[in-house]
């Protein structure tokens, strides 16, 4: 929930705290802060985590309740959230408990649409929230979280809006101190900004600071690894595209999953499918035998993986000079998948074809 200059000054009034002695403890320039609690605009996120911790209290919760209190008529997104406040039995109450739904949430996001994935999470990360300063572990959950709702864009174009999402993501995850969350967020949260619309830089960065952290075989480290093979493909960096790729199936060899289905884990078909991407960006002719087997190797109920592998044909068609055809191609392949799953990146992939072999200049 976005937080307005308005809700800071009005916590920080009831606090009992002048706007003097609130720049002293930040500390940071009295006129500045002025200008952000007088502002119609969002408060930046740090501004907002700052107000808490000073103040006591989570200002996001205290807002809804205050709306509810009110009568206020809130989006069906924020009601759920009020209502799992109060309902103390769907609130997990130790770490495993939050760890199981946490989980439940990764195996779910690979069938379930991403309108109704993103509202149960958000559900979560606004109950989770109070419990962090109780307990440093839920960290690695409430991060991890945050990875699994992405970005909660209507713009597909705004990079640096999801840079800083994801930016945040990765802030919460180093508080977690663990290692294998660490590397995971990060290799997750470049996978998820390895388009052309993204900061490519931050999605770099990220892809290197979780090879940095730890050197040891994980699907974390594997996401870094195809992360970067991606942004080197939209590069245009061909040989730093395939070394990537080539040390991402060597990762893979040693962490691949041959069962379990969930976004924490990497099976034969979606490692090929992740491939296929690459190899499309590059106009490899390869890719089309990689798709093929994606598709063979698939279960039949990932629809939106499905989707993938056919707009990956697209922008293959795309890349070698037919434009029209793999527009049309992909159009259709994402006319074929309910509404309901057309994910950011889906519509970022649409946008990549429909924009490939044009110069940014002339976009």
């Amino acid at each position: 929930m976005l937080v307005t200059g308005e809700m800071l000054r009005s916590a920080r009034e009831e606090a009992g705290i002048s706007l003097r002695e609130m720049s002293r403890r930040i500390p940071a320039d009295k006129g500045y802060l002025s200008r952000i609690e007088t502002s119609a605009n969002p408060a930046p996120d740090w501004i907002v985590e700052t107000y808490e911790d000073h103040l006591g209290m989570d200002i996001r919760r205290r807002t809804l309740l205050a709306g509810l209190a009110a009568g206020v008529v809130v989006p069906g997104l924020v009601t759920d959230a009020v209502r799992q406040m109060f309902e103390e039995e769907s609130v997990p109450n130790s770490v495993d408990a939050w760890v199981e739904q946490m989980e439940q949430h990764a195996a779910d996001c690979m069938t379930v649409g991403v309108g109704e994935m993103q509202q149960r999470i958000a559900a979560d990360l606004i109950a989770i929230r109070p419990y962090l300063a109780t307990d440093p572990r839920l960290w690695a959950v409430a991060s991890r979280l945050m990875v699994l709702h992405g970005a909660p864009l209507t713009d597909v174009a705004d990079g640096g809006a999801t840079a800083r999402w994801y930016q945040a993501a990765v802030n919460a995850a180093d508080r977690s101190e663990d290692v294998s969350t660490r590397v995971w967020v990060r290799g997750r949260s470049a996978l998820n900004m390895a388009h052309p619309t993204a900061a490519l830089t931050a999605c770099h960065q990220h892809a290197a600071d979780a090879a940095q952290i730890s050197d040891t075989p994980s699907v974390g480290r594997l996401m870094a690894l195809i992360s970067s093979a991606n942004a080197h493909a939209l590069d245009g960096n061909a040989p730093a595209a395939r070394q990537s790729l080539d040390d991402a199936r060597r990762v893979f060899d040693l962490v691949g999953s041959a069962d379990a289905v969930s976004d924490y884990t990497m099976p034969e078909w979606r490692m090929n499918v992740d491939t296929s991407l690459v190899l499309a960006r590059l106009g490899d002719h390869h890719a089309d035998a990689m798709q093929q087997e994606a598709t063979r190797a698939m279960p039949a109920r990932f629809a939106r993986f499905a989707t993938h592998l056919e707009m990956h044909r697209g922008l293959a068609l795309a890349q070698s000079g037919d434009r029209v055809e793999g527009i049309s191609h992909t159009r259709k392949a994402l006319a074929q998948l309910p509404i309901d799953r057309h994910s950011v990146a889906l519509r970022r992939l649409y946008n990549e074809v429909s924009t490939a072999g044009i110069s940014p200049a002339t976009r």
